[in-house]
């Protein structure tokens, strides 16, 4: 007989599965306005093959959606919807380097000029699948997209009928967070100070957030003040050729830099400017519907996917309560001595990890820079700890961790479930395929096949060996539980928290820097590790094979951290 426990925990894994379900299913069907998409490839002027897609529409009209840096398309679906439901047409692409096109960036985000190329290359195309003209179609860029917009109608001999700038990465002031990683002041650069009312010739519509760092709001409206006429006069119509061309900004209260995309005001302020410079009319409600309803979707897929793999495994765990067994090859002797040196451990390892990433740069493959954090820091400090216990060194421990067979026998065979790595199988590919309906959605994306999938498979045996000693470290807990008869919950919890620990200082020193998009940026980043922990744990709870766990967790992790970032030539 099933204890009423186990059954609660069974109960609230079927509801948080149906949530989940129902999520994505309601993510699915917002994307339908898309569901005719084309892709299309054309040549960037530097020869890279750039990958777009193009949605046709019943009206004379487009919008060309530029993403951020570090993003790809698929992030810009949420806009994407909100156009394609108007009727209009929509083009994305991905600059070099990013999510599904060749090429490589150049570590200095100031220069955009050939991004500005490939943005022109890519309104010619647009322009030839469409059938429209110029002063048919606006361009939305979104931080670094917003930036790259508004470079390339600077030198468009025939620029769009409008711009629609969204956190737009332009700083005429010092800003901290902009030059510490493009080493330049953006009042250096000759297209920018060449920035006035009549340059470019076209209509500019700024969105931005009281909240942004990377353009705050002093900085936008300085900004403004160099793109506006002396004398400009509210109300003056949008798109009108035969007069002075018209700039606004609009500040959205408590708005974050990087989630423009997917603020229902943003969008709402958005339609309204492209629909009075189209003169659009009799069209659907301008209101982005399908935007405010979108992070609740979201937030469900979320609870959902987190709910069923905390239920899930607390309800495996007590069908397989763990009991005595035969004595490992090592033992945890001294609990608190062996959680206070992991936590110092993770400074010895630092060199360590700097030495594992350095040797990446030899590999003659553009680089993932930002995503090589996870496997200096995971692999660097598993490897550490490695040799920590097949030497015997490792504070609070006895004993040698054999490499050869499973020194942790722990018995886990009360309530054994049958066909375990089958379902543990299955359970990483429900997680894995959730994930892929979910970052479809918008919010995050899907790694793309190219170089990020032999990146995925050079970095997951190395960032497999540090999850892979993470269980075998919560295998000796176990032991230790068993054999003291101590409980070893909070233990448990605080090895986690001792794991991510250089994670969460990244997110505290981001804070610290006032950089709030960096702060979001590391909690977003710890969301995906615990993801993956989770996971991890039931697969290792289901299977009872410590190396399966780590693969899959190693294979999961890359590949929803992969697609975030650029690949670097050096």
């Amino acid at each position: 007989m099933k204890k009423p426990k186990n059954s609660t925990n069974i109960i609230i894994t079927c509801l948080a599965l149906v949530l989940l379900a129902a999520s994505l299913a309601g993510l699915t069907l917002q994307n339908a306005p898309l569901a005719g998409s084309e892709v299309i490839c054309f040549n960037a002027p530097e020869g890279d093959r750039l990958i777009g897609t193009y949605t046709a529409g019943n009206l004379p009209y487009g919008v060309m959606l530029l993403e951020g840096f570090g993003n790809d398309q698929i992030t810009m679906q949420p806009i994407a919807v909100e156009f394609a439901e108007l009727g209009l047409h929509v083009f994305t692409f991905d600059f070099s380097g990013h999510g599904r096109s060749s090429g490589a960036s150049s570590f200095d985000n100031s220069a955009t000029d050939h991004l500005a190329l490939q943005s022109l290359s890519a309104k010619e195309a647009f322009k030839t699948l469409s059938g429209l003209s110029d002063d048919h179609i606006i361009v939305i860029g979104h931080s670094l997209g917003a930036r790259v917009a508004l470079q390339a109608a600077t030198m468009d001999a025939h620029p769009p009928a409008g711009l629609i700038l969204l956190g737009t990465q332009v700083n005429l002031n010092s800003n901290i967070q902009s030059e510490l990683f493009t080493g330049i002041q953006d009042t250096q650069l000759d297209w920018i100070q060449g920035l006035s009312a009549q340059n470019p010739a076209t209509n500019i519509y700024m969105i931005s957030g009281t909240w942004d760092d990377t353009l705050p709001p002093p900085a936008a409206l300085d900004l403004l003040q160099k793109l506006s006429q002396p004398n400009a006069q509210a109300g003056q119509p949008y798109g009108n050729k035969t007069q002075n061309t018209f700039r606004e900004h609009v500040l959205l209260p408590t708005l974050l830099h990087n989630y423009e995309v997917f603020s229902s005001s943003a969008m709402t302020q958005a339609k309204s400017f492209t629909s009075q410079v189209f003169e659009l009319k009799n069209t659907v409600s301008l209101q982005a519907n399908t935007a405010s309803l979108r992070p609740w979707l979201w937030l469900g897929a979320l609870i959902g996917l987190f709910g069923s793999l905390l239920s899930g495994n607390a309800w495996v765990y007590q069908t397989r309560k763990p009991s005595a067994g035969p004595c490992a090859h090592i033992k945890i002797v001294r609990l608190r001595r062996f959680l206070l040196s992991k936590i110092l451990l993770w400074f010895a390892a630092l060199p360590l990890a700097a030495i594992l990433s350095a040797l990446f740069f030899l590999v003659p493959l553009r680089l993932p820079l930002f995503n090589m954090i996870y496997i200096g820091l995971i692999g660097g400090y598993g490897l550490l700890m490695l040799i920590l216990y097949c030497t015997k060194r490792c504070p609070g421990t006895v004993g040698k961790l054999s490499l050869h067979k499973n020194g942790h026998k722990t018995n886990h065979n009360n309530g054994k479930i049958k066909g375990g790595i089958w379902l543990a199988l299955l359970v990483w590919l429900v997680v894995l395929f959730s994930a892929v309906l979910f970052t479809h959605s918008g919010w995050f994306y899907i790694i793309a096949p190219n170089e990020r999938l032999i990146w995925l498979a050079l970095f997951t045996p190395i960032t497999a060996l540090g999850f892979w000693v993470g269980t075998k470290e919560n295998t000796m807990l176990t032991t230790y539980q068993v054999e003291t008869g101590k409980q070893v919950r909070l233990a448990r919890i605080a090895l986690t928290m001792i794991g991510l620990l250089p994670f969460f200082i990244y997110t505290i020193f981001m804070g610290i820097l006032g950089s709030t998009s960096g702060t979001i940026g590391g909690l977003r980043s710890l969301l995906i590790l615990v993801l993956v922990l989770l996971s991890g744990s039931l697969i290792n709870r289901l299977s009872g094979k410590a190396w399966l766990s780590a693969l899959l967790q190693a294979i999961l992790l890359y590949a929803l951290v992969l697609p975030q970032g650029v690949l670097f030539a050096f």
